[in-house]
């Protein structure tokens, strides 16, 4: 069974991120939401998060990894295939009414690695391209396939990224988890931050139990009825288990663990009391002598037993010193505030940074060639971006995509 990377899983949260807040997330790449296309094609109404699915996760990966061995770019891929050729041939079951489309993005060029910044060059590049932002948006689709690969590609070093994206009518409805460590604080699954071996259980108001465990990247998906669940994680490194209440209906459910902010802190061990020190045998006479009226605010005295003081002069605070102390401590605490949900907008923004000099390209299912203007070459780093009109229909014994 296909798992993502730790690329291909942020891929699919910066790709979830943006279905939550469209119109947010088109703000701060600079455009509008339906730039490129007709007025009103996308809502920006939120839309439910993708759920990776093993088979589009490994008909990704193989087309990704093809097109640089084979120093190509097209959803066209071996043998001739389609997109959903492959899909199906990667173990996907189309049935009932269905959809599926793709995403493909390459940067190639100079100094180009597969690297966290590169992921989000190519998922920003694809999100203000007008047809591929349509299809990163389409509330049809329930499932996804991310397959990002390293290579050469026109003799430079490259990075490609497939998104598979599909809806069959054996689909249902999924919870998606993503378990992290946010090692950064800014509260985002990043690669390198990922809680595999972490135990999901889910348990129904009815009393009924899934489980499952989080791949190496962090991520898992659970498909699940509509209903009241709790979900619990535990193992994999965690001090203490975590639950969550979460409610399902007819669309996706994305639950996150973020051990930053989701797991109780250990207590810090009670420091064993100090030895006491014992001055000596028989009967002591213990002599309090205070300086001056508590009252006035801080007391100062000395302590003297058998006639012989111990230590200097001491000073008591009262309590109103310690009310004064109480107020600076939360203070200093009000001063450092968490970020909260400002990260995926960020790292889109950070990649709209990227240099944008690249080859863009939208074709439909039937493979129309670009126009002039949308073949336009900016020289440097190259992007090359493109995808099809989605396939949808009802399947027939004949052909199965209509």
């Amino acid at each position: 069974m296909a798992q993502p990377s730790a690329y291909e899983q942020y891929l699919l949260e910066l790709v979830n991120a943006a279905r939550a807040n469209p119109t947010a997330t088109a703000a701060s790449l600079g455009i509008g939401l339906n730039d490129g296309l007709p007025a009103g094609t996308i809502s920006g109404a939120p839309e439910a998060p993708l759920a990776f699915n093993p088979a589009l996760i490994s008909a990704a990966q193989q087309h990704s990894a093809w097109m640089l061995a084979a120093n190509t770019f097209s959803h066209t891929g071996a043998g001739g295939s389609s997109p959903g050729d492959s899909m199906v041939a990667a173990g996907y079951s189309f049935s009932g009414s269905w959809v599926w489309g793709e995403n493909i993005a390459v940067l190639f060029g100079t100094g180009v690695s597969l690297s966290a910044a590169t992921v989000q060059s190519l998922e920003t590049m694809l999100f203000k391209s007008a047809g591929h932002r349509e299809n990163l948006l389409n509330p049809a689709y329930k499932e996804a396939g991310m397959g990002v690969a390293g290579g050469t590609f026109q003799g430079s070093a490259a990075v490609d990224a497939t998104q598979d994206f599909a809806l069959s009518g054996s689909s249902g409805t999924f919870l998606t988890v993503v378990a992290y460590n946010d090692g950064n604080g800014d509260n985002f699954y990043e690669p390198g931050e990922g809680l595999g071996g972490i135990s999901v259980v889910v348990k129904s108001a009815s009393g009924q139990t899934w489980q499952t465990t989080t791949w190496a990247s962090g991520g898992y998906q659970m498909a699940l009825g509509a209903g009241s669940y709790t979900v619990t994680f535990s193992g994999g490194g965690l001090a203490t288990p975590v639950t969550r209440s979460v409610s399902i209906g007819a669309a996706n459910v994305e639950v996150d663990l973020n051990t930053r902010v989701d797991e109780p802190a250990v207590p810090a061990p009670t420091p064993a009391p100090a030895a006491a020190t014992v001055l000596g045998a028989g009967q002591d006479t213990l002599a309090l002598s205070v300086s001056e009226d508590a009252w006035q605010g801080n007391a100062q005295f000395t302590v003297n037993v058998d006639g012989q003081q111990i230590g200097g002069v001491q000073t008591a605070t009262t309590g109103a010193g310690l009310a004064q102390a109480d107020a600076a401590s939360g203070s200093a605490g009000d001063a450092v505030p968490q970020a909260t949900g400002s990260g995926a907008l960020s790292r889109l923004l950070a990649g709209a940074a990227a240099p944008s000099t690249l080859w863009d390209r939208h074709d439909g299912a039937a493979g129309q060639a670009p126009s002039a203007s949308e073949r336009a070459w900016h020289g440097g780093l190259g992007v090359l971006a493109d995808h099809p009109v989605p396939a949808v229909g009802a399947l027939s014994s004949s052909h199965p995509f209509g």
